[in-house]
C-alpha cells in the first residue's frame, strides 16, 4: 500500500496544483464534516444493525503541503497549455497510464 506523501504526489503530478495554507485549511474542514457525518450515521445505525460499521481514517495534512509534495515531475505551465489540453472540447488531456484501455 502506498503512504499518503506518495498517493498525494501522483495527484498532484496528474492534476498540477500547488497547495497553500489556505486551501489546506479549507480541506481540513471538508474532511472535518464528512469524518462528523460518518460517525453520526455511524451511531444512528449502530444500535439498530451490530453489523453496520463505517470506518473512517485520520489524515494528516501535513502531508500535502507544498513543501511536502515532490512536484518536480510536475509539467510546466507551457506543457500543460500546449500538450494537455484540447483546445476544441475545452477538456484536459491526460497520457493514459500503464492499465488504461485503449
Amino acid at each position: 500500500m502506498q503512504s499518503k506523501k506518495d498517493l498525494f504526489s501522483k495527484i498532484a503530478k496528474i492534476s498540477y496544483f500547488k497547495t497553500n495554507d489556505n486551501a489546506v485549511k479549507m480541506i481540513e474542514q471538508e474532511w472535518e464534516n464528512i469524518e462528523l457525518t460518518f460517525k453520526t450515521i455511524m451511531n444512528k445505525h449502530s444500535e439498530e444493525d451490530p453489523y453496520f460499521r463505517l470506518v473512517t481514517t485520520s489524515v494528516n495534512f501535513d502531508d500535502i503541503r507544498e513543501d511536502n509534495v515532490d512536484n518536480s515531475e510536475n509539467l510546466t505551465h507551457d506543457q500543460l497549455k500546449n500538450n494537455a489540453y484540447d483546445w476544441e472540447s475545452g477538456y484536459f488531456v491526460l497520457p493514459k497510464g500503464d492499465s488504461d484501455e485503449e
